[in-house]
């Protein structure tokens, strides 16, 4: 099974980026549904029934107090050269997804995952750059920046891929407070 855990967010911001995404070039660009934007803290990728039920045990033993977070500007990565991802930062509320990440990352280093080599960034990844393409930056993000919000879930998800993308499907979820 396919698996990683993220901060969904709220129906209201997926729909403004999105709509904000749509102007896009489909021919150099792929960008991510509406319906699966988030924050990601961790890409397991495949793992077993067992380790599945492993980390929905982790994710369901996270407390943190929910977080304000306000919509940044956009990024991409990497940050020089060709991009393969365009993103949006966050302004405010960054620190606390970064506490989550760590908190997150001590939970599963006892189960023996190692964490990622690269320092975190939260950041909602909005398109990926199709193979030898050079697109043009994304339009101004306008008003979207300084828009707040509230994250106050962590959710393991399945990801399942089709011929049409994957799908998600949440497999555990903690409440925060």
């Amino acid at each position: 099974m396919r698996v990683f855990a993220g901060l969904p967010l709220p129906a209201d911001v997926t729909g403004e980026i999105a709509a904000w995404m749509r102007g896009w070039s489909p021919a150099a660009l792929k960008t991510v549904e509406r319906e699966h934007l988030h924050i990601t803290l961790h890409f397991f990728g495949e793992q077993s029934e067992e380790q599945v039920r492993k980390l929905v045990e982790c994710v369901g033993a996270v407390t943190h107090p929910r977080v304000e977070a306000v919509l940044g500007g956009v990024g991409r990565f990497p940050p020089g050269g060709q991009p393969r991802v365009f993103y949006v930062s966050l302004a405010r509320g960054g620190e606390q997804v970064e506490a989550i990440h760590r908190l997150f990352e001590e939970t599963i280093a006892r189960l023996g995952y190692a964490g990622e080599r690269r320092p975190f960034r939260p950041h909602i990844t909005c398109a990926r750059v199709r193979r030898d393409r050079s697109p043009e930056p994304p339009p101004s993000f306008g008003r979207l920046a300084g828009w707040t919000f509230v994250l106050d879930r962590l959710v393991l998800f399945e990801s399942r891929l089709t011929p049409r993308g994957p799908h998600y499907h949440p497999l555990q979820t903690a409440l925060f407070d």
